[in-house]
């Protein structure tokens, strides 16, 4: 809750996470640096239409003191790894459309942008645009 407070405008509500984390609890990876947690990642598995299975990132968020020396990265790797092992063929997340960084930095890691949908999210009466990316990951 405390990076994400430094991350993001609205922050996802305790209950929430606790909710998911009692459904996947292999879906959270943490980071660690200097003896304290500094970024994590929340993500799950999907089974998409066809049968397939999708790893899908819920959030992602780095203590600012820490960005851009490849924490964000290795969570992704990480978490995408451990999908492969489970025969995912993709990797799923939804990015707000103005967060241009975030943007960047997926796209780097070879995440195509595929969708808009509109005012998905939705907090506290402010509402944004959020863009569906995907990675192939065979």
């Amino acid at each position: 809750m405390e990076i994400e407070r430094t991350c993001a405008r609205d922050i996802t509500p305790l209950s929430s996470i606790l909710a998911f984390y009692n459904v996947a609890p292999d879906g959270f990876i943490v980071a660690e640096a200097e003896k304290k947690v500094v970024g994590f990642l929340i993500g799950g598995l999907s089974v998409l239409r066809d049968g397939s299975k999708a790893g899908h990132v819920l959030s992602l968020a780095i203590n600012p003191a820490f960005h851009r020396i490849g924490i964000g990265r290795a969570l992704i790797n990480h978490f995408s790894e451990a999908c492969r092992r489970a025969n995912a063929r993709s990797l799923f997340l939804e990015v707000k459309k103005n967060n241009e960084n975030a943007r960047r930095f997926y796209s780097h890691l070879g995440f195509k942008e595929l969708y808009v949908y509109p005012r998905y999210y939705r907090m506290r009466g402010y509402t944004e645009d959020a863009i569906l990316m995907r990675h192939e990951l065979v």
